[in-house]
């Protein structure tokens, strides 16, 4: 028996990696994909609010098949003091096949006194399309008490008629921290058709002569007891679109299959490169503005220019001949004389002397850059 496709589980053998990494770097070359025609609901015994959870046959849940979780959220333990109560009807004329996806419930197989799932069947057809009272209903005998482990793929039980009752009971002193995880469940419609024979266009005809609905058939999941419908052949011949061909690539193993991944890789690697090459060539070249331009250092056509300011003339330096007066005059005592050094209006002291007797000679120039000749005796 093949296991059921589970969302959570991880391949771990080498060959399956390559395999899911082929499936993925190829999807667009191969035909390896695959659609759900029939979109399955998710259902939890006990839920996030204490509403959820039922005591009741309040809670029903409807359709040609479905996922049904202990509770939520499922990645930590389930609570404690729990006895949640939840129907599961299916289209009249079929039945209720329920499988294990996942099941770890705390306590040994034949001993369930504490936590555990119980199964009940109905002894009587239940009507899909309309809600009944739940003080007016109840349900048959108990067909199954489950706890402990159980594989992916068990087959725990299968109704009468077209409906089943679920009842999830934990213990009240139950441990925070204990080691159960709980459960998921599959349930799926199927009919016996070794009589009658199965619809051809409504139906797909398992190996062992069971009828399922055809939309169960073409999806990943083990719905037939014997795996049947899991067959690529078999569902394109009875129309299943967009089935994964799995079979493309199951026949590629070690070497082959790693080929086909560098295959893969080279591929995705190049069209990179040529996207990339592409897209450079496709780039508007931009001007250099040094060579659109005046040359360089002058200014533009046109722009203001500014002349460089002179140095700023200094402060004028209080004299015996006046602080005002230019060319500034300053007193220096040498050899017992007044020697009168000129000092011009940068600041500057002119000391060209000529000496001619007792007389000197100062020249320098004045604030109108005049030269002017200063004889002293």
């Amino acid at each position: 028996m093949r296991p059921i496709a589970s969302t959570n589980c991880l391949l771990s053998a080498p060959t399956a990696v390559l395999r899911t990494v082929a499936l993925i770097l190829i999807a667009g070359v191969l035909r390896s994909y695959a659609i759900l025609p029939y979109e399955m609901e998710i259902n939890y015994l006990d839920g996030t609010g204490p509403a959820e959870c039922r005591s009741k046959l309040e809670k029903r849940v409807s359709g040609m098949s479905g996922i049904i979780y202990s509770h939520q959220p499922y990645d930590e333990p389930y609570g404690a003091g729990k006895n949640c109560f939840i129907m599961v009807v299916v289209p009249a004329g079929f039945r209720i096949r329920l499988k294990v996806f996942d099941f770890n419930v705390n306590g040994l197989p034949d001993d369930c006194k504490k936590d555990s799932l119980h199964v009940f069947d109905h002894e009587e057809q239940v009507n899909d399309q309309e809600e009944t009272d739940p003080d007016k209903m109840g349900p048959g005998p108990i067909v199954g008490q489950f706890c402990g482990r159980k594989r992916n793929g068990t087959e725990l039980v299968t109704s009468s008629h077209n409906a089943l009752t679920l009842w999830w009971h934990t213990d009240a002193h139950l441990p925070r921290n204990h080691s159960g995880r709980g459960f998921r469940l599959l349930f799926s419609a199927f009919r016996n058709g070794t009589h009658s024979g199965c619809n051809p266009r409504k139906e797909f005809s398992c190996h062992n002569s069971d009828c399922i609905p055809t939309q169960l058939a073409c999806d990943r999941i083990a719905n037939c007891k014997d795996d049947s419908d899991l067959e690529p052949e078999l569902q394109k011949s009875h129309g299943c679109e967009n089935i994964y061909d799995g079979y493309v690539l199951d026949s590629l193993h070690g070497a082959a299959l790693l080929g086909v991944c560098l295959a893969a890789v080279i591929g995705s690697v190049l069209l990179c490169v040529v996207i990339s090459i592409c897209c450079r060539g496709m780039r508007t070249p931009v001007k250099n503005p040094q060579t659109s331009g005046p040359a360089a250092g002058y200014p533009p056509p046109g722009s203001q220019t500014f002349a460089v300011a002179a140095s700023p003339r200094r402060t004028p330096i209080p004299s015996a001949y006046g602080g005002g007066s230019f060319p500034y005059t300053m007193h220096l005592r040498e050899q017992q004389l007044h020697r009168p050094m000129i000092a011009d209006d940068y600041g500057r002291i002119s000391d060209d002397r000529q000496h001619g007797g007792n007389e000197s000679i100062y020249t320098y120039y004045n604030n109108h850059d005049a030269r002017t000749t200063l004889l002293v005796a």
